[in-house]
């Protein structure tokens, strides 16, 4: 679907913008615990404190978080869209993330998708998130949201494990 390719454009976008202007000043806004105010939400992992990344409270540590992790707000709540796990079905699903060699994809309503692929030490992420959601020692879905609600990202990223 069209949309999900303007997305694709977007969340990169996104991406950079936070890493360029925000994450570098942002954490002078953190409380002591690790937490942005709301107004910086779009650059907040909703699971994680600032923190989370082993940074206990110094100012680079949580620059770095920011930036493993940027505009994680602006993905979750602009571009996301809510999860319904009986409308989702994984079409291909091999290998292992134990083992960082693995692909997954999953398929939603309206065109939705998810393509997770790692090889080699590298992780390339396009779609929403279903991976997220999805218990590979199961092969269910899990039955809890995985961020504040039913409710999953979109991403385009390509990284290292």
């Amino acid at each position: 679907m069209w949309r999900y390719r303007i997305y694709s454009a977007i969340d990169p976008i996104g991406t950079i913008l936070a890493v360029l202007l925000i994450n570098w000043w942002a954490p002078l806004f953190a409380s002591q615990d690790g937490w942005l105010p709301n107004w910086l939400a779009w650059v907040q992992t909703f699971d994680a404190s600032l923190d989370a990344g082993g940074a206990q409270g110094s100012y680079w540590g949580r620059v770095a978080w920011l930036n493993r992790n940027p505009a994680y707000g602006f993905s979750y709540w602009a571009l996301g869209v809510p999860f319904n796990p009986s409308e989702w079905r994984v079409t291909a699903f091999s290998g292992s993330e134990a083992t960082h060699d693995l692909y997954f994809y999953a398929q939603g309503p309206n065109g939705q998708f998810n393509e997770h692929y790692m090889r080699n030490g590298w992780h390339v992420k396009l779609g929403f998130k279903a991976w997220n959601m999805y218990d590979a020692a199961t092969g269910k879905w899990k039955s809890t949201p995985w961020g504040p609600e039913w409710r999953i990202p979109f991403t385009f990223s390509i990284s290292r494990v």
